[in-house]
């Protein structure tokens, strides 16, 4: 994407392209905003499209710990407030769509509508290897993968 990326919370990266009724486009695990590169622009033909770099869980958003996804909701929802958003179209793709859901139930106001594309991921429960993403040596193992 070629629109200056802000830092509205240090961990939190977020890039905005467009304008008009905002879609939030929020990745999956293993990659970063830079999944909807080929999407984002299409998208903001007409709308404000924003992504974001899921601290914890993404290539570049590098995190000490691993908020669990309850946090990353209640970050999303922190992002778009700084970020003048009321209310947006939430897109999430796999730990995305995850996070996505949780927002819309903790924060339905922020929600104004909600796209799940092939969500999970719903807990270290279901994979134990999941808190592995956020160290160095993950996000090194899941670049050589990708």
């Amino acid at each position: 994407m070629t629109d200056a990326q802000v830092d509205l919370a240090p961990e939190w990266a977020v890039t905005e392209l467009g304008t008009g009724d905002p879609v939030v486009l929020v990745h999956g695990l293993g990659t970063d905003s830079s999944a909807w590169d080929r999407v984002a622009p299409a998208l903001a033909e007409h709308h404000r499209v924003i992504t974001v770099d899921l601290p914890g869980y993404s290539l570049r958003a590098l995190t000490d710990r691993v908020p669990h996804a309850t946090d990353l909701a209640d970050g999303l929802d922190a992002v778009l407030a700084g970020a003048g958003v009321h209310s947006a179209v939430l897109v999430g793709h796999s730990f995305g769509g995850v996070v996505s859901l949780i927002t819309a139930n903790r924060h339905p106001d922020r929600c104004a509508g909600l796209v799940l594309l092939a969500p999970g991921g719903f807990g270290t429960e279901l994979n134990p290897l999941l808190p592995l993403v956020s160290t160095r040596l993950g996000a090194r193992m899941l670049s050589t993968l990708y």
